[in-house]
């Protein structure tokens, strides 16, 4: 089961840009010596190269999901002079036939548009990483990124004031409010797509908080202007085409001497509704602003995936995984590591409480605690692997983390079934691995109920009164490509216990032993002669459609006696 690891380290291997940028949501800082997994590269033209190269292949094989989408405010209110929105000589005529009037300065006068709320949803993004640079102690990650399919709703409509200058303060002030109904622009994800580039820092040695360096949103308003051409400005719940019925206008009293009459503006929509365009491209050059700000980091977090799910699904049970990269460091100068953690959920529990789930599903304390010198050797051990070259990059994994993972794969009843058949069932130990001694089968540990299949069994041998006993087993992987999809092949190898370890129990792992004392040898016969026929079957066959073509089926792995896993690449 140490397998399922490895195919999620080699996920956040190949997604390495992917994984770097996943602090969007804060996690609490592990111990950086034993971090569920940690990557690790030569920082040589080549391998990093070969990262940008797959984390690339990565990005062509995933769909990043439609998770763009929000209300805000916009800040600050445009305000737009009159003459800037039209020359048109019947605005004019109009402007100083009002001016001489009511004897006052129009042509600084100004129109005020107050946006309550503007909705947002982005039908679909893009992203391609461009460069990695490492100089001490920051890491730099530029990313050209594409946005297809805009739409933006005004929920609670417009309040466009009309305003000209006090006389006396030179302060303008409104004199009219008209408004303007809910209404909505959707360019469509056929029209060209928005593109820019953003570009990432972090600090070594720190847990990652980004600094977003630089981005580039200049295109938006005329993105936008070019698509108001193509794309209607649509009115209300229905999507109709906006028209001047949509705009609404408050009456004015006017006062002369001790006179007043009402004037009706309504004869002023046309001219309203004949600026429109104008007036929404002038929005969206403040809305482009205010993307910065809102948008903006939305798209830098959904380009890294700080909501993309990994989910590796085995038989009919399925794990629910996100990563989180907390620190890099340089063990070396010409060296990099990435420290990841590990986030971990059974999927019911995901579709109950989504990204929150990990708070409804506690780890389990470790198998076996380990020293922080151990951990510092396995560390050193991985530098000192690439250092000699014998490996370009190495992908390494904790004890701890793989038996979470069997953690979570026994709360999902995944080994009920197979269990069942043979009249067994997980003890209280549950399943898990023990990482120490250097080899390529790693010793695999499950503690069995044994309930009995015959009448005189059934005596002495019960649901009430099971048989408890330990076993202990090497296990294989290996990555198998069918029709050019990879699959990740995981079988149980030879059985390790013999009869003494059955009858007298694992203590140093509190793997106890329950057996009937006038059989218990014979028992342990039994039970090894049972565990025989799972030598060599298949636990689990799982196609990984994502890591298509980033040669996972050239990976060798090894074992680390200080509790890690690592999976090495050799470029």
């Amino acid at each position: 089961m140490k397998s399922i690891s490895l195919g999620l380290c080699s996920l956040l291997l190949l997604q390495t840009n992917l994984s770097f940028a996943q602090t969007a949501t804060p996690t609490p800082t592990p111990n950086p010596l034993n971090e569920d997994m940690f990557l690790q590269a030569r920082l040589e033209q080549g391998s990093t190269s070969w990262l940008i190269d797959k984390t690339r292949t990565i990005l062509s094989n995933t769909k990043i999901d439609d998770r763009l989408q929000g209300e805000v405010p916009i800040e600050p209110i445009p305000v737009f002079e009159l003459d800037e929105l039209s020359q048109d000589p019947n605005f004019i005529k109009y402007r100083d036939a009002l001016s001489s009037i009511f004897n006052v300065n129009l042509t600084k006068a100004a129109i005020r548009i107050r946006i309550p709320s503007l909705y947002y949803k982005i039908t679909s993004l893009h992203a391609t990483p461009l460069a990695l640079n490492v100089m001490d102690p920051n890491l730099t990650l530029k990313v050209n990124a594409i946005i297809s399919g805009l739409a933006i709703k005004l929920p609670q409509g417009i309040a466009v004031d009309f305003m000209i200058p006090n006389p006396k303060t030179k302060v303008l002030e409104s004199y009219f409010t008209a408004s303007v109904d809910t209404a909505s622009v959707n360019i469509p994800e056929s029209h060209a797509p928005l593109k820019f580039n953003v570009e990432f820092e972090t600090i070594r040695n720190k847990a990652l908080s980004f600094i977003l360096k630089g981005y580039n949103f200049d295109e938006i308003p005329d993105y936008v202007k070019n698509a108001l051409k193509v794309v209607p400005i649509l009115a209300g719940v229905k999507n109709e085409p906006f028209g001047a019925n949509n705009i609404k206008v408050n009456p004015i009293t006017v006062k002369l001497n001790h006179l007043s009459r009402t004037v009706d503006l309504d004869t002023f929509k046309p001219l309203i509704q004949q600026k429109m365009p104008t007036i929404m491209t002038g929005i969206f050059t403040l809305l482009a602003n205010s993307l910065k700000k809102t948008i903006g980091p939305k798209i830098l977090k959904t380009v890294f995936a700080s909501n993309l799910q990994s989910t590796v699904t085995a038989a009919t049970a399925a794990i629910y995984t996100r990563y989180n990269t907390v620190s890099f460091a340089q063990p070396q100068k010409q060296q990099l590591a990435l420290g990841i953690q590990g986030d971990l959920c059974t999927l019911d529990t995901f579709k109950q409480y989504q990204d929150q789930c990990m708070l409804h599903e506690p780890d389990a304390p470790p198998v076996r605690n380990r020293t922080d010198e151990e951990m510092q050797k396995a560390h050193d051990e991985v530098t000192e692997t690439l250092a000699r070259g014998n490996a370009d990059v190495a992908c390494s994994v904790s004890e701890e983390y793989v038996n979470r993972i069997l953690k979570t794969t026994t709360q999902t009843k995944l080994w009920d079934e197979k269990l069942k058949d043979e009249h067994l069932a997980l003890g209280p130990k549950g399943a898990f691995v023990i990482f120490n001694q250097k080899t390529q089968n790693p010793e695999f540990f499950i503690d069995l109920l044994y309930f009995g299949d015959g009448k005189m069994q059934r005596i002495l041998v019960n649901e009430d009164h099971p048989l408890r006993f330990p076993l202990r087993m090497s296990t294989s992987m290996k990555f198998v490509i069918k029709e050019g999809t990879p699959f990740l092949v995981i079988e149980v190898g030879k059985i390790l216990s013999d009869i003494d370890e059955i009858m007298d129990g694992i203590p140093e792992y509190d793997m106890g032993t329950r057996t009937i004392k006038l059989f218990k040898k014979k028992i342990a016969n039994t039970i090894l002669k049972l565990a025989a026929k799972v030598e060599g079957s298949t636990v689990l066959d799982i196609d990984i459609p994502v890591f298509k073509d980033v040669g996972l089926e050239k990976t060798t792995y090894e074992v680390s006696p200080f509790g890690r896993l690592n999976l090495y690449f050799k470029l």
